[in-house]
């Protein structure tokens, strides 16, 4: 499964709303960015979607990345941001994965005062909301790349 591409897998991607600024570390949200899309991808079975949401809610810089992947027990979605955890679902599948990228992209957005969390439901899919404070500067917006493989860049 590793390197597969929203292409390969025939994933119909789309990025929605509009561009909020945000005072932020570029390379760490682009990281976060890059973790939650990569995750879409690969939980997301052939001919699936993917959007990705940004919008601007009250005094913050709020992003949706949704897909209609193999979803998440809700029992399991208060875990998913445990390090190193993996749910039974990823476990069984032969995805790659060391279970650390959705625990380093909390650490990454609580480092910026902001908030993550997920919705899901088993074989409907899974919905991660980040929720950043706006600030004057910077840019919280996501330009979608069919290049976008499962491994998000180092």
């Amino acid at each position: 499964m590793k390197g597969v591409k929203l292409d390969e897998k025939k994933i119909d991607a789309k990025v929605t709303g509009s561009e909020v600024a945000v005072f932020a570390d570029r390379g760490r949200i682009g990281q976060v960015i890059a973790n939650l899309v990569s995750n879409a991808i690969k939980y997301t079975d052939e001919k699936g979607k993917i959007t990705i949401d940004i919008s601007k809610v009250e005094n913050n810089a709020v992003m949706v990345v949704e897909d209609t992947g193999i979803g998440i027990s809700p029992e399991e979605q208060t875990r998913v941001f445990e390090r190193f955890y993996r749910t039974d679902k990823s476990r069984t599948r032969k995805t790659g994965g060391a279970g650390i990228g959705l625990s380093i992209s909390k650490a990454i957005v609580q480092s910026h005062n902001g908030t993550i969390r997920c919705e899901s439901e088993p074989g409907v899919g899974s919905k991660f909301i980040v929720s950043l404070p706006e600030k004057s500067r910077g840019r919280f917006s996501c330009p979608l790349d069919t290049r976008m493989t499962e491994e998000p860049s180092p």
